[in-house]
């Protein structure tokens, strides 16, 4: 039996990256948007506390880049929330919307975060 891809963990093939609607299925939203907010994480926390002298290229160059699996699946799973929900997709936002608001700050004002921790996530308690 062949193992299904999520899509989401690649990058689009399709003309301006559109999502290949055809292939996402209601399962691969929460696997997603937990890798991807980890993901942008740990990119910002490298930012953060990267020795490097700051530049505009290491910090907001940066900062704008980072989270492309974030940015990737958050765009059609708001869309789909949105516009075309199912009570599977509506646990699931009920699920990861308290990890947003924490991501926003935490890219934010990483630093703070990381002296003072987000008290939200078992990553950055307060």
């Amino acid at each position: 039996m062949n193992a299904r891809q999520n899509p989401f963990f690649s990058v689009s093939t399709l003309p301006y990256q559109t999502p290949p609607f055809d292939q996402i299925e209601e399962q691969d939203f929460l696997p997603a948007l937990q890798a991807g907010i980890e993901e942008k994480r740990r990119e910002v926390e490298a930012i953060a506390t990267s020795s490097d002298a700051p530049t505009f290229q290491n910090t907001y160059e940066a900062l704008e880049k980072s989270g492309q699996l974030l940015n990737r699946v958050n765009l059609v799973f708001s869309a789909m929330t949105s516009a075309h929900t199912s009570p599977y997709l509506q646990q699931v936002d009920e699920e990861i919307a308290p990890h947003l608001p924490h991501s926003r700050r935490y890219y934010a004002q990483p630093a703070a975060v990381l002296a003072t921790g987000c008290g939200v996530c078992a990553a950055h308690p307060a």
